[in-house]
């Protein structure tokens, strides 16, 4: 199974240095951690995954893949219309959060860090 900083490194197009990579992963557990999720649940991992691209994306960082799928379920990343500061990482973010149970006020402090 790939690490979260592999998952994450094959989502973008550019090389991430392992410096940012490293901190960005940190900043999204505490995001993860502040939603109700622990680095046991099950469902951290994708959760940490998904926030971390998006704080990638938002400070530069280009994704490499449009979409992805398996079997059934398809993803995609296209931005389209959103608001300044969202992307389509966070996006996915949210629905596995409402999936999950999270609360709709997600991502309140987006940019901050």
């Amino acid at each position: 199974m790939l690490t979260t900083a592999e998952q994450v490194s094959l989502m973008f197009k550019d090389v991430i240095p392992a410096n940012v990579l490293a901190q960005k992963i940190s900043d999204s557990a505490v995001i993860v951690s502040g939603d109700g999720f622990s680095i046991s649940d099950d469902s951290f991992e994708i959760l940490n995954r998904y926030y971390t691209a998006h704080l990638l994306e938002i400070t530069g960082y280009r994704p490499s893949v449009a979409s992805e799928s398996i079997d059934d379920i398809s993803r995609s990343y296209q931005k389209g219309q959103m608001t300044p500061g969202e992307t389509g990482f966070l996006l996915i973010y949210r629905q596995i959060l409402s999936t999950l149970g999270g609360g709709e006020e997600v991502g309140i402090g987006i940019g901050i860090i």
